[in-house]
């Protein structure tokens, strides 16, 4: 696993005296898998033990459109833009004055491509010196990469993904060192788990352009294919280009197996593609998009490249003091640039492709939610009162996805204030301020619970009072956690009851079902204050996320029950159990409605 964990514990029990759950130190296991002997002689490689990158500091992102009005995102990784001064380690700083100067220059030409159609995030992160990496062996290359990837850009992607994705579709994008990045990420990060592996089902495409994708490389990660068409989805889209001269030379970003896709007809076969086709050259920001592009493209099959021949692109090889790690006519600078407007419109291609093909037949016939049932555990629903596959076909249908259906039983089953509910519906994201957690109540008295019923966790798990507990703490004021599940700004179906803070009851009917639907066969099991592998986070969390939803973190969250005037019932997904905390301690709140 390389995400950043907490560790685990055997057991959820805590004393009276300190209910509050532990959480030990946060670990990252990719040191122990991809720190290897090699990367740890790397100067500077040090820095990302001694600091973790902190991406909830708007300082360390260069592009971060969380506002963003496009159904889709785009995650960019620029190139190397770090170059140490004398007495300088391999490994730069995240506030380097020239890398983050370097980073936003090439951000405007290439990035921008995708404005058109992604809100785009791009984060700064700690680098490597790009001809100290390209002077490794391949092998050395890629450890290092794949180290680096593991750290700043992995929090990067955890931040993004735990805050502003909120289940949209999404590009990888990068350049060069950035698309070596991409790759490890594509190997490493997406596959450490099954909730991250779900996270693929929303990737659009990986634009790991400026390095190459080897046979090797898709045979290690087969359930990511190379691009062959223009509307491909959950693929990747890879070139390097060069000129005729640079056949039969040395160019450290074309390896051995190398694969390339035409960057103006979309085709993997040596169709000769003229200029007069190319949508659009950006090879200055100052002077703008020339249309028609000014180069031509032609796969060169056996080296693995994109050829250009057009006399107008010649000015543009790299630069001579660079020919010995790239060859004498490497057009490596201009990898977007030259094909700027074609990259712009093949955006928009594969999102309409991912779409198209993600999105039921028929759409108006979704079901109602009236007609759910446990079978459509983990599916949307709709603002309109439908059920639908995942948070993308909702938008597709033109409403908003409201909630991922969590529990179906019988009607009056699910809250003890009504006896026609008989579902539970968790929301895709925590509630309150995004990334943020609150206070259960500041105040040591009961409110909903009596002392003789609630230290049972037997008996707690019996509670279905949530909506009634809700409202209840509301009314009285000084219920954060309470509030803040109410609050939360999500519009919910017509008939459904509004947000509320699940009893612990209705957790155990919440776990049970994700349980099921992710295992496949009924799961019953009560809550316990032991540790349940079933009920974990890293169980539950992939039927979250493949709808589109955010998974549960590894924080505790509150439910409504109490366990004594002081103490409240939480549950601890990192352990799949139940336990409890001082009111007045800090954790997420996830909200739930009922239908």
């Amino acid at each position: 696993m390389l995400a950043a964990t907490a560790g685990l514990m055997t057991a959820c029990v805590a004393s009276d005296d300190n209910p509050v759950t532990p959480t030990e130190p946060e670990t990252n296991l990719a040191v122990n898998e991809l720190l290897t002997d090699f990367v740890k002689t790397v100067s500077g490689i040090e820095k990302y033990q001694q600091t973790q990158a902190d991406y909830a500091n708007p300082d360390n992102w260069l592009k971060a459109e969380s506002d963003g009005e496009q159904e889709v995102d785009v995650f960019y990784i620029y190139p190397s833009n770090y170059t140490p001064a004398a007495g300088e380690p391999s490994i730069g700083d995240i506030d380097n004055a020239g890398m983050r100067q370097g980073a936003q220059a090439i951000y405007e030409r290439q990035a921008t491509a995708f404005k058109t159609s992604c809100n785009i995030f791009a984060p700064y992160y700690r680098q490597v010196d790009g001809t100290f990496c390209l002077n490794l062996t391949t092998e050395q290359e890629w450890s290092l990469i794949r180290y680096q990837a593991s750290q700043d850009l992995t929090r990067a992607l955890d931040y993004y993904f735990d805050n502003w994705n909120n289940g949209k579709p999404f590009i990888l994008a990068g350049h060069s060192q950035g698309s070596e990045n991409v790759l490890a990420l594509l190997q490493d990060y997406f596959h450490q788990d099954e909730a991250h592996k779900a996270l693929l089902h929303r990737m659009v495409a990986a634009y790991a352009i400026g390095f190459s994708v080897t046979d090797e490389y898709l045979a290690a990660n087969p359930d990511i294919p190379f691009a062959e068409r223009h509307n491909d989805t959950g693929c990747i889209v890879s070139w390097n280009t060069e000129g005729p001269a640079n056949k039969g030379k040395y160019n450290a970003v074309v390896k051995p197996h190398a694969h390339s896709i035409n960057p103006i007809y979309w085709v993997t076969d040596d169709t000769y593609v003229p200029a007069s086709e190319n949508l659009g050259s950006l090879t200055s920001v100052e002077e703008g998009i020339v249309e028609p592009g000014i180069a031509d493209a032609q796969l060169d099959l056996e080296r693995g490249v994109v050829v250009v021949s057009t006399e107008a692109a010649k000015p543009f090889a790299i630069p001579a003091v660079m020919q010995d790690l790239f060859g004498p006519e490497s057009y490596h600078g201009q990898d977007y640039g030259f094909f700027y407007g074609d990259i712009r419109r093949n955006a928009e291609q594969r999102i309409a492709g991912f779409y198209s093909q993600h999105i039921k037949s028929g759409m108006a016939g979704a079901p109602l939610i009236s007609t759910a049932t446990a079978d459509d555990v983990g599916k949307v629903i709709g603002a309109d009162g439908r059920i639908y596959d995942a948070v993308y076909a909702a938008t597709a249908a033109g409403t908003k996805a409201s909630g991922i259906i969590a529990y179906v039983g019988e009607p009056g089953t699910v809250d003890s204030s009504s006896d026609t509910y008989k579902g539970l519906a968790i929301a895709l994201t925590d509630a309150y301020a995004v990334g943020r957690k609150c206070q259960w109540y500041t105040a040591n008295k009961y409110t909903c619970e009596s002392e003789s019923e609630s230290k049972n966790i037997a008996k707690a798990i019996t509670f279905m009072n949530g909506i009634a507990c809700t409202k209840l703490l509301n009314m009285e004021g000084y219920h954060d956690a309470a509030y803040n599940a109410k609050d939360y700004n999500t519009s919910r179906p017509s008939g459904a009851s509004g947000w509320f803070l699940a009893s612990m009851g209705q957790w155990n009917l919440i776990v049970q079902g994700l349980a099921t639907k992710k295992s496949g066969s009924t799961v019953s099991t009560g809550l316990t204050m032991e540790r349940n592998d079933i009920y974990t986070r890293d169980n539950l969390n992939s039927v979250i996320t493949d709808s589109g939803g955010n998974g549960f973190g590894t924080d505790p969250y509150w439910t409504s029950s109490e366990y004594y005037y002081g103490v409240a019932w939480i549950m601890v997904f990192n352990l799949g159990c139940a336990s409890k905390s001082y009111k007045t301690n800090k954790w997420p709140v996830r909200s739930v409605f009922a239908f």
